[in-house]
């Protein structure tokens, strides 16, 4: 909320990955990261940013054009967004 909210191409953010099903009270391993969409108004966004460390997680951050997320005819066409579903 703090950095990409703020920005003119963001559209939203959501958790993707392992840790997604855990339970709340789950402790993640050692080494294990927190996967993180951020979702933009680009049709061709950059590399993601990849791995950063923030206040003692480290979270793994890809970016995702809006195009891929705004019907479910997009989202089934893409494995790797029907998946997190």
């Amino acid at each position: 909320m703090q950095h990409a909210s703020q920005r003119v191409w963001f559209r939203g953010a959501y958790f993707i990955g392992s840790t997604v099903g855990l339970p709340e009270d789950s402790e993640l391993a050692t080494g294990s990261d927190i996967d993180v969409a951020l979702v933009t108004s680009e049709a061709a966004p950059p590399p993601k940013p990849g791995k950063l460390l923030h206040k003692g997680a480290l979270l793994e951050i890809s970016l995702r054009p809006w195009q891929q997320l705004s019907s479910i005819d997009e989202v089934m066409r893409s494995y790797h967004l029907y998946d997190h579903c």
